[in-house]
């Protein structure tokens, strides 16, 4: 959800009309979860920011998703961001030349001019962890959900179009979350 945060900050700075289009696979409480934090740091830049949201109920389902994303463009939003996992909206963003902030990847490839970046999951640093811990005797199986204070979310290439004063202060948001500072 912390990435989903930062990626309404972007949204809302970047987007012209004050409309945000969010793809979203199934009402599950992660999904929900990240929709209100999209929503809540929009409305951090800008309190009367529109979220549309198209529900495809999949995770991977390409023609659904490039629907989808027509279906907001259709509804005006002119940033547009995804919970689902091919690349279709990156790329039919792409097509459309509306800004799209990617999840899982930064789909550089589907979306060379119109990225704005993406929210990758970072598992490497938890699984070194882990693997010290069960070569040391000491693992447990404490259960985890890690965000930024633990290195497991990053920002891929965020905000390499935008402006120096919204780079600042995604890079600023992202490091109150890295420190614990910021929830």
């Amino acid at each position: 959800h912390e990435g989903r945060y930062v990626q309404g900050v972007i949204a809302a700075k970047m987007s012209q009309k004050g409309v945000a289009g969010y793809i979203a696979s199934f009402p599950i409480p992660e999904v929900v979860m990240g929709i209100n934090a999209f929503m809540l740091g929009a409305q951090s830049v800008n309190p009367n920011v529109k979220v549309k949201i198209v529900w495809v109920n999949s995770w991977y389902d390409p023609g659904k998703e490039a629907d989808a994303t027509k279906a907001l463009i259709g509804m005006k939003a002119d940033v547009i961001t995804h919970h689902t996992n091919s690349t279709a909206v990156a790329s039919t963003c792409e097509e459309a030349k509306v800004p799209v902030i990617s999840y899982n990847s930064a789909m550089h490839k589907a979306a060379p001019t119109m990225l704005l970046g993406g929210v990758v999951h970072r598992w490497e640093e938890y699984y070194t962890n882990e693997i010290q811990k069960v070569l040391d005797g000491k693992w447990d199986n404490t259960p985890v959900w890690g965000g930024a204070n633990v290195h497991m979310i990053e920002l891929a290439d965020m905000t390499p179009k935008a402006p120096e004063n919204v780079a600042s202060r995604i890079k600023a948001t992202y490091a109150k979350l890295e420190k614990g500072e910021f929830h």
